[in-house]
């Protein structure tokens, strides 16, 4: 009985865990869109600035 509960216990750490990391890893990729599109949208407002200096 008591090994049954203990398999059923591990069992479901095992499942947060493997739901955990994949949620980490979702809001790491993310993190690297939000990155991404920041460093983008700087470089083009680089360029409308250079482009208005001219």
């Amino acid at each position: 009985m008591e090994n049954r509960q203990q398999r059923r216990l591990d069992r479901q750490e095992e499942y947060d865990r493997r739901l955990l990391h994949r949620r980490y890893s979702s809001s790491l990729l993310w993190m690297w869109i939000g990155v991404s599109v920041l460093v983008i949208l700087l470089l083009l407002w680089l360029a409308i600035f250079e482009f208005w200096q001219a």
